[in-house]
């Protein structure tokens, strides 16, 4: 089912839940038992399916709210690796820029041999 279909049901149940309001405020000392019953029958109905789209929209929110904090730790944790092998790959580029560093690890790589 299309959102917009379901945005029509939530609309024409909420004008429905108005209209039993509505017709409950208005009864008057005629108004028969079976029609009481039928209106608080839709009343019911009605307050069910607001108590279903409710919940529905609360455990919504609760994953996307999970899903956030999960997001944003997951980036934090590559944030500080990627900040870690920039400060190391900077560290490398100023030694190896320099020839007399070079000199100096060929040397000690002669004196380990």
């Amino acid at each position: 089912m299309s959102l917009k279909n379901q945005m029509s049901i939530i609309k024409n149940k909420s004008q429905l839940s108005l209209s039993s309001a509505d017709s409950l405020t208005e009864l008057s000392p005629e108004t028969s038992d079976d029609s009481m019953k039928s209106l608080m029958g839709d009343d019911w109905t009605n307050r069910q399916f607001i108590e279903a789209v409710t919940t529905g929209i609360q455990k919504i929110t609760e994953f996307l709210n999970n899903f956030d904090k999960s997001c944003k730790s997951k980036l934090a944790a590559l944030n500080q690796r990627l900040t870690k092998m920039e400060k190391a790959i900077t560290f490398l580029e100023t030694y190896y820029s320099n020839p007399q560093s070079i000199d100096r690890l060929r040397e000690s790589q002669k004196q380990e041999a």
